[in-house]
């Protein structure tokens, strides 16, 4: 598995939140890969970050995620990834 940071993109039609992307026009939701999972949402920074966790099959992501390590991860959010 691969774990990436995104900020959260909130629509502001309906409020939903979701990892967000940016294009040309601006920040919008991102169509995360097949398979990726929200191991949580951090509110207590601004703009809120998702936590992803990724197949690590070779798909594409947002150049806007960041790659980061399991530990790097637990460092940051202790306990988030089980067993590493």
């Amino acid at each position: 598995m691969l774990y990436y940071y995104a900020d959260a993109y909130t629509d502001p039609d309906s409020g939903q939140i979701d990892p967000q992307q940016i294009g040309p026009g601006g920040p919008y939701a991102a169509d995360p890969p097949l398979g990726t999972s929200a191991l949580l949402l951090d509110r207590e920074r601004e703009p809120f970050r998702f936590v992803l966790q990724v197949p690590d099959n070779g798909t594409s992501v947002p150049p806007s995620w960041e790659l980061k390590t399991a530990e790097e991860v637990n460092a940051d959010y202790p306990g988030t990834i089980g067993g590493e």
